[in-house]
């Protein structure tokens, strides 16, 4: 009945790993598609849909009317949810409280 070669092998007792740091490149990606891909991967629920929200008011408003200056709007704001999510993902979000 206890014949070895029917015996289970041992689970691995490795520790559970730590949380991988976000990668800065993949969270300026995801932000880049004007979706909040990028705050998604961070965790960031709240920031990932203001920024929908804004590239949802922004593309709407450059669609329905002819003005330039909603094509210069969504560009910057393109550039800048590209910075932000680089930014956070370096560890400049502030997540703990304060600066340190």
């Amino acid at each position: 009945m206890s014949d070895p070669t029917y015996a289970l092998p041992a689970l691995p007792s490795a520790a559970p790993e730590e949380p991988r740091a976000p990668d800065p490149v993949t969270a300026a990606l995801g932000n880049a598609s004007l979706l909040g891909v990028g705050c998604l991967l961070l965790r960031r629920r709240r920031l990932a849909l203001a920024a929908m929200t804004g590239s949802a008011v922004l593309v709407f408003r450059l669609v329905t009317t002819a003005s330039p200056s909603y094509e210069a709007a969504v560009l910057v704001w393109w550039a800048a949810v590209v910075v932000h999510g680089w930014f956070l993902a370096r560890g400049g979000g502030g997540g703990g409280g304060g600066r340190g």
